[in-house]
């Protein structure tokens, strides 16, 4: 007797007498043709002597690793790129007092530039799927991606995925601790580290760690700027380029790895020079890096506080205000990419993705933008016209400085030294005269 079954694959029916096979497994009938077999193969399965199991397609495909993944996932999961960290709810791997200092050096960086701009978080977590949904626009920006990629050779792949999964034409890709050696040639690398529809330039390290790249996108002119790059064996490597501009400034671009070996106050004497004569050239600057500071100590770290003082003071900010480096036992904000022309509709942040121990850091600088130059000696003035003194210093007698309260959640603990003091100090007397008087 003929009898119709749904073929397991394409659900049309089969006639039990037409060229349509049996599954062993899940005794659902299938299509030859669906299941891809041969009729020299199907004649041999339907050998009445043939005795051997047989299973169709769905079943085998079932049974296989990867066999329900995406695109995507497949290519994330055999390459080792990891792009499911959730660190959008940063609660679980950063402290509130964390979460204050990231506010606290996105203020800073306002205030530095612009005063009147109220967004403090520009600087964001993304996944590759909130990247590639914020449609970020590339025909009119400028963009820059950094990545600490510990060895371009073992990680070149992930790379090449990672780009494609952004689905986003980055016009600067820079990469630091390639860990390509002085004694190598680009040819004879074990990796091939070319990226289509990219030029590359690179500084090569005289250590098993370090070096810098910068790739630079095909439809970019550029000339190597080795006048600014810093270099000492063992402690710094750097890469530096000028983007020819057929319309406007010409656009710098470098990359900088500091290593542990060199401590902040003597990179700092090797940095100056580089940010007075690119302060001095006040073309639009972008530098981006391991710089191996972390600037979430800022507040009580005199050094790291002086490597800030150091790129303000020559009109550089750091775009990257969230930690690039966070594993079970520590977070820190140690990569960064430092812009002189500071506007409000930059957008910036980290990758949640994991093909290195850091996070890659992006920016997406808008070339048609009302641009604010950093200058800590701009002028205010406050607004007395309707001050009411009474209240002001009523408001200022209340403040309990022996703990904190809701009111005042930084007021002073035995904790802090004489320098934290004056500044809570300042900042809590500071807000209420802020209410009374308001610069303008």
């Amino acid at each position: 007797m003929v009898v119709k079954y749904p073929c397991s694959v394409c659900e049309k029916s089969v006639r039990t007498d037409s060229e349509a096979i049996q599954c062993d497994n899940c005794n659902l009938w299938v299509h030859r043709k669906c299941n891809n077999i041969s009729l020299s193969e199907y004649e041999e399965l339907m050998d009445a002597g043939n005795t051997e199991e047989w299973f169709c397609i769905m079943c085998i495909n079932s049974s296989l690793p990867f066999s329900q993944c995406d695109n995507n996932n497949f290519y994330c999961g055999i390459n080792g790129v990891t792009t499911d960290i959730n660190l959008d709810n940063m609660s679980f791997s950063m402290s509130q007092k964390d979460k204050q200092l990231s506010k606290h050096i996105s203020k800073l960086i306002i205030e530095n530039t612009d005063p009147d701009n109220t967004n403090n978080n520009f600087c964001k977590y993304y996944d590759i799927n909130k990247f590639t949904n914020s449609n970020f626009i590339s025909d009119s920006s400028f963009s820059v991606l950094h990545l600490n990629i510990a060895s371009l050779t073992c990680h070149i792949e992930e790379l090449k995925i990672l780009l494609q999964l952004t689905n986003y034409s980055f016009d600067i890709i820079a990469i630091s601790e390639t860990k390509i050696e002085r004694n190598q040639e680009i040819s004879d690398l074990t990796s091939d580290i070319s990226i289509s529809n990219y030029q590359l330039i690179h500084s090569p390290t005289d250590t098993t760690k370090g070096g810098t790249l910068l790739y630079i996108s095909h439809k970019h002119s550029f000339k190597r700027r080795t006048d600014l790059e810093i270099s000492q064996a063992k402690d710094v490597e750097s890469t530096f380029a000028e983007i020819i501009s057929q319309k406007g400034k010409n656009i710098i671009i470098g990359c900088i790895y500091k290593h542990h070996t060199i401590n902040q106050s003597e990179f700092g004497e090797m940095f100056l020079p580089i940010l007075e004569t690119l302060n001095k050239e006040n073309k639009p600057t972008i530098i981006s890096g391991d710089f191996n500071i972390d600037l979430l100590k800022i507040n009580n770290d005199n050094q790291t506080n002086a490597y800030f003082d150091l790129l303000t003071d020559n009109n550089f900010m750091p775009l990257i205000t969230l930690p690039t480096r966070i594993t079970a036992r520590s977070k820190t904000l140690i990569d960064n990419i430092l812009y002189n022309q500071f506007c409000p509709d930059i957008k910036c942040g980290n990758l949640t993705v994991s093909i290195s121990d850091h996070t890659p850091q992006f920016a997406i600088i808008p070339l048609a933008s009302k641009i604010y130059r950093a200058n800590k000696h701009s002028c205010y003035k406050r607004d007395f016209k309707n001050i009411n003194y009474p209240q002001l210093k009523n408001e200022v007698t209340q403040i309990d400085w022996s703990f904190t309260n809701p009111q005042f959640p930084n007021s002073i603990t035995p904790e802090t030294n004489v320098d934290d003091d004056v500044n809570l100090f300042l900042e809590n007397v500071n807000s209420i005269i802020d209410k009374h008087a308001p610069l303008n």
